[in-house]
């Protein structure tokens, strides 16, 4: 199998990015220029961290069936991202420990609904996107970490030129049981009418 990643304006080859590929032996990452082999059957491969100075571009998955004893070739499209303007962080973090998340996906758009881009946080749970014009930004957790819910909300911020706005969700651990010991709860006395008795 080949999977290559180009820049969507020269149609060069662009080293470094970063790919899941999932097949019947599990998931594994691979960084672009690549070739693997894989088992026959059903492949998908996910992007994930895209090079410096780049932004996937159009769809971040792609699938197909691997046959023995051929190749099977997988290109995603990348842009460069324009220089200047201002940026947005969107972060992870666990809901219950407050650990970085390394790994979940952010989908920017306008306020007015064009999409921008689509952003994964590393190790430091941290996804940056920069280039923005000034403006308004939707910010929406599109996909989480493997064994997380994620929070399903949109949030919008204002980006400045020169300024770096922060957009935080935190993920809840899909096995996280919430303990509740009635021994503990402190007794209602009194609750109060608003009519003064």
């Amino acid at each position: 199998m080949s999977v290559l990643a180009l820049d969507s304006d020269t149609g060069q080859p662009v080293r470094g990015a970063a790919l899941y590929v999932t097949d019947r032996n599990g998931r594994r990452t691979i960084v672009t220029p690549t070739s693997i082999t894989v088992p026959a059957g059903e492949v998908t491969i996910t992007a994930s961290d895209a090079p410096g100075g780049y932004r996937y571009e159009g769809s971040l998955f792609r699938s197909g069936l691997v046959e023995p004893g051929k190749i099977s070739s997988f290109t995603f499209q990348l842009r460069r991202k324009p220089v200047g303007g201002g940026s947005i962080n969107a972060v992870a973090r666990n809901r219950v420990t407050g650990a970085p998340l390394r790994g979940a996906a952010f989908t920017v758009e306008t306020c007015t609904g064009d999409f921008m881009d689509t952003v994964f946080t590393g190790a430091d749970g941290i996804a940056p996107l920069t280039g923005l014009p000034a403006g308004c930004y939707s910010v929406t957790e599109t996909g989480t970490p493997t064994g997380f819910v994620d929070e399903a909300d949109t949030r919008r911020t204002t980006v400045a030129n020169g300024r770096t706005a922060t957009v935080t969700v935190y993920d809840l651990p899909t096995h996280y049981r919430v303990v509740r010991d009635p021994t503990h709860r402190v007794p209602v006395r009194s609750i109060p009418t608003g009519r003064g008795e």
